[in-house]
């Protein structure tokens, strides 16, 4: 579409526009349209209590942000959507495009063009599936001994925190400052210690968005705690960070196990 007018929105999806094109970013870099459609999801109301208790919506993910001394446009992007969960990579025409991080079915309900999968996963579609051999299809590099070549490893305790801690300004409070904190008590309670650290998300508007976001990043430290390096060839094409993939690996007992891709070397 066309500009219309300027006009203030707190949408973390045009606030992230926002900040790349003052960051030197050209409309013509950018995938408008991921970004129009992460808006419409980010915008999609959700209910929750005011500091009264009364029933209330809220959209589901704001950034209110301000700004007041110098930072780089990285620490504020990075803050930005880990604020919303949201995903910035480059789409397969080469413009940087915006999506929302979620669950399979959300995320991917739709086959994507670079899937070999032959039936959906927990309601969505795998981006790619690998798997060692013991599946109909492959796509994992061997070594020359004729073992895969693929690692399974999980971080320390050290780097693992078991509680999250942020501050924000309440929405429902007149924006007077807030923190608010998040601890995994099993995993505490399992090692002995609460590892705190927190969070880097920015403009978190009221603890509802909060909770959930530290619920997500505790999940991610706890119950996903298990990372997966592994050679590919060409199928690994077009493939992006974020995409959700499945891994079958008879050895270590995984069939069509999601995994989510954090980095490709």
């Amino acid at each position: 579409g066309k500009a219309i007018d300027v006009a203030f929105t707190n949408n973390p999806a045009w606030v992230l526009l926002d900040v790349l094109r003052r960051s030197g970013w050209s409309l013509d870099d950018l995938d408008l349209t991921s970004f129009a459609a992460t808006a419409a999801y980010c915008d999609q109301p959700v209910p929750t209590k005011d500091i009264n208790g009364n029933d209330t919506t809220i959209p589901r993910y704001q950034c209110n942000l301000m700004v007041r001394s110098r930072r780089s446009a990285a620490d504020l992007v990075r803050g930005i959507r880990n604020g919303s969960a949201l995903l910035l990579n480059y789409g397969p025409d080469g413009l940087m495009a915006l999506r929302a991080e979620n669950t399979l079915a959300l995320q991917q309900a739709t086959k994507p063009v670079t899937s070999n999968g032959t039936e959906q996963l927990d309601g969505g579609w795998p981006a790619y599936e690998f798997s060692d051999g013991s599946a109909p299809f492959s796509g994992i590099i061997r070594k020359p001994t004729g073992g895969a070549y693929i690692r399974f490893f999980a971080r320390s305790a050290s780097e693992s925190p078991n509680q999250y801690t942020v501050e924000f300004q309440d929405e429902f409070n007149e924006y007077q400052q807030d923190s608010l904190s998040l601890v995994a008590i099993d995993d505490a309670i399992l090692i002995g210690q609460q590892i705190t650290t927190s969070a880097t998300a920015l403009g978190l508007p009221n603890a509802h968005q909060g909770t959930r976001i530290l619920g997500l990043q505790l999940n991610k430290s706890i119950e996903g705690n298990l990372y997966v390096e592994f050679g590919t060839s060409v199928r690994g094409f077009g493939l992006m960070p974020g995409d959700l993939i499945a891994i079958t690996y008879a050895k270590e007992g995984l069939t069509r196990q999601p995994f989510r891709i954090v980095k490709i070397a």
